[in-house]
């Protein structure tokens, strides 16, 4: 169960990913949701730089039919930053993830540009090459698309708001596309996982500029005692003015794999 769990999280995580980088045009809204948010990934994909914030909430309540075992609240509250340059050439990017587990504080910050990867957890310095198609997942994710049916966009002011209720057949189809990226496939208890979920529908604000300002969404599952409810809001910004970084290699530790 905690291994379903764990794989649950990871895979609403990169399906959350797979919507902050989506745009629309200057236009109004498109009768037809489908095309906005087609013409939303290909203003996108013309970006060279981005920044984005991500607050992640996981609540999971464990509950015991021993009346002489009291039941478990853990809250994990997640704070992510991600800052991504070059992406139309050499890309760069630095993330900085700032975790709360049972009072503890984790902390890590990884910084990516000319094929190495720097890594500082809480002080350890680590670093180590990656083949920059991999670190390209994190800026191509953006553009996977999955057909989804029930979607519906309407103004608020000079914002448009993008709504999307998919359903578990067409989240499984993205995951199995997410997978694809990665070189894997989702096994059946990770499957059966996804099926027990209840999502959220999609929320996705454009400001009056055609970009992606803040978006929304979450699921609850419940299996064998255990009840996990997962929220996330992205605000994206630095459109094409990011910039990012470079670390001293000097105070790295090389890992070799």
């Amino acid at each position: 169960m905690k291994k379903t769990m764990k794989r649950v999280l990871c895979a609403a995580a990169a399906i959350m990913l797979s919507f902050s980088l989506a745009a629309c045009n200057n236009s109004e809204p498109a009768e037809d949701p489908k095309v906005l948010l087609e013409n939303a990934s290909e203003k996108m994909k013309e970006l060279d730089s981005l920044s984005m914030n991500a607050n992640i909430s996981v609540n999971m309540e464990m509950s015991s039919s021993d009346s002489a075992t009291e039941n478990l609240s853990l809250d994990m509250p997640i704070e992510m930053t991600v800052e991504m340059a070059g992406i139309q050439s050499d890309l760069m990017y630095h993330t900085i993830v700032d975790a709360s587990l049972f009072g503890t504080n984790i902390s890590t910050e990884q910084t990516y540009y000319d094929g190495v990867v720097y890594t500082n957890t809480d002080g350890q310095k680590t670093m180590m090459t990656m083949d920059v198609s991999e670190a390209r997942q994190m800026a191509n994710v953006g553009e996977v698309s999955t057909e989804f049916k029930n979607m519906k966009a309407s103004k608020d002011g000079d914002k448009t708001i993008v709504t999307i209720e998919p359903t578990k057949e067409e989240l499984t189809q993205l995951m199995d596309t997410l997978g694809s990226l990665e070189g894997s496939t989702m096994d059946e208890e990770t499957l059966a996982a996804l099926s027990s979920l209840t999502f959220d529908a999609f929320v996705i604000t454009i400001n009056k500029d055609g970009y992606i300002e803040n978006e929304k969404f979450g699921f609850s599952a419940e299996e064998e005692g255990i009840k996990v409810v997962f929220t996330a809001e992205i605000k994206v910004s630095g459109y094409d003015s990011t910039t990012v970084e470079m670390v001293d290699p000097g105070e790295y530790e090389a890992l070799n794999y």
